[in-house]
């Protein structure tokens, strides 16, 4: 009985004294945590057309600086509106966006903090260890400022992107959040996603805080913190905590070889993670990487490539559609996409789709928004054909005037060009369109004499199929827009 009474005893007074603390915790958070609701009127990419709320935390009261997620802030054009706890909403400027890292960095007036708000205080100087308590913060599902409490369960790879895992729950509205430990109140993490829930419990995710350190270092040092483009592709051996080097681009190629293993990089042991060897770096001109190769250490000097990966969105907005470059920095820059297609808008009812690859204008090839622009000019409220590229069946070439050679000149053409121009089987034909200014693509090439000007004609597979697979039907597809009153407009991000 003696036994059982003491270890009762014991029992409360351990849980008696963590909730003090937590509590102390959980009522700090709630005078640096801040709700976000952003509006995204121009959708590019993988962004959808909204209004999506979210959480961020203060982190610099002289600036007005707030953190958050680049998802919750919008990398797309959109206006950001922040309110702190019984606080009415202000509009907040977008500082900086980091597609690496899924960071932003956005300020309000400092007039608008109030005055009994704090700074949150960031674990800078170390990862957290796996076993810490954490609290993750925010508005999940919209009950505001309120917390979930876990551990930190290690530090893994997701979507190439070093990442602080953790069994806190997570939810729509915690993104952009502080992950606070629990002992110390510091910030070790933003609160970034979470594995569906159909498929997995207490899996969730934060930008590790140590990374985003370095960002707001060199911000406030008033100098660049973008990611430079690295001219090295990476792998992870089986052996966690190696990172093995692919490929290497001509600026590095002298310097590392395939196989180079990264055991440094100035002076700071790697731990299987690129987005650590990024951070080294940032803002950095020159680099020194520890690499082992066939057994042997030795110190490479590398100049770190100027290119920076900047969050850039610039598009041609024309009769409910966008139009702009891939938004991926790998894709190729000269394929104009259909970024954004408005409902119920001209585009809409012409059948485009996001997606597509405008292909010409009126005739006229584009490769650039200043091709878009061009072609545009001039033409308000008038109608104009777009040549669009969908999904990967190819193109179906006919003859011209019962001239089948041309066609199949046409085709090798088009072949050379990266073009597949195989018709998809069992497909059938569903329309024909002339083809201007093909002699542009082919090389400006005439065949006996005569400038090549097709009919191409192209295959669908059943609107419902389509529905069902996206992105399946074929090759070029043209459809007549009406553009709209002004022509066109330009969209740039904010």
């Amino acid at each position: 009985m003696m036994r059982a009474s003491s270890v009762a005893v014991a029992i409360v007074l351990a849980m008696s004294t963590v909730p003090a603390v937590a509590g102390d915790v959980i009522e700090d958070a709630s005078r640096f945590t801040v709700k976000t609701m952003t509006a995204i009127e121009y959708a590019f990419g993988s962004e959808s057309k909204g209004a999506f709320r979210g959480s961020g935390f203060l982190v610099d009261r002289e600036r007005g600086w707030i953190l958050t997620n680049a998802h919750v802030a919008g990398r797309s054009p959109s206006t950001v509106r922040i309110n702190f706890k019984d606080q009415p909403r202000v509009t907040a400027k977008k500082l900086y966006i980091d597609n690496h890292l899924d960071l932003a960095v956005v300020a309000v007036p400092t007039a608008s903090i109030p005055a009994d708000s704090t700074v949150a205080q960031l674990e800078c100087d170390s990862s957290p260890q796996a076993g810490r308590e954490v609290i993750a913060f925010g508005h999940p599902w919209g009950l505001d400022f309120t917390a979930t409490r876990g551990i930190i369960s290690g530090t893994k790879l997701i979507g190439g992107v070093e990442a602080v895992q953790t069994d806190a729950a997570l939810n729509p509205g915690n993104s952009g959040g502080p992950l606070i430990d629990a002992a110390t109140g510091k910030i070790v993490g933003i609160n970034r996603a979470t594995y569906s829930k159909s498929k997995a419990e207490g899996l969730s995710f934060a930008v590790p805080m140590k990374l985003v350190c370095t960002v707001l270092g060199l911000l406030r040092a008033g100098r660049d913190p973008a990611p430079p483009v690295m001219p090295v592709t990476f792998a992870s051996s089986f052996n966690e905590g190696e990172l093995i080097v692919v490929k290497a681009g001509a600026m590095w190629s002298n310097d590392l070889r395939p196989g180079d293993r990264i055991v440094a990089v100035d002076g700071q042991k790697q731990t299987g993670y690129a987005s650590r060897v990024i951070d080294r770096l940032r803002g950095n001109e020159k680099t020194t990487f520890t690499i082992s190769r066939e057994g042997i250490v030795r110190d490479v000097l590398l100049d770190v490539p100027e290119k920076r990966d900047h969050v850039t969105r610039y598009g041609i907005l024309t009769s409910g559609m966008i139009i702009g470059p891939s938004t991926l920095r790998t894709e190729d820059q000269t394929e104009m996409y259909v970024q954004m297609v408005d409902d119920a808008s001209l585009a809409e009812q012409a059948q485009i789709h996001s997606g597509d690859i405008v292909s010409s204008i009126d005739g006229v090839l584009v490769r650039s928004t200043a091709d878009v622009e061009n072609a545009l000019k001039g033409k308000a409220g008038k109608e104009v054909e777009v040549i669009v590229k969908r999904g990967r069946d190819g193109i179906d070439l006919l003859a011209v005037g019962g001239n089948t050679a041309i066609a199949d000149r046409l085709r090798e053409l088009l072949t050379a060009r990266g073009l597949d121009v195989a018709p998809k089987k069992g497909a059938t034909r569903r329309h024909a369109v002339e083809v201007r200014h093909c002699g542009d693509v082919a090389g400006e090439d005439r065949y006996g004499g005569v400038r090549v000007e097709v009919l191409v004609s192209w295959s669908l597979p059943p609107a419902r199929a389509l529905e069902r697979d996206t992105g399946a039907a074929t090759g070029l597809m043209p459809t007549r827009v009406l553009s709209a009153a002004s022509a066109w407009s330009a969209v740039r991000a904010v």
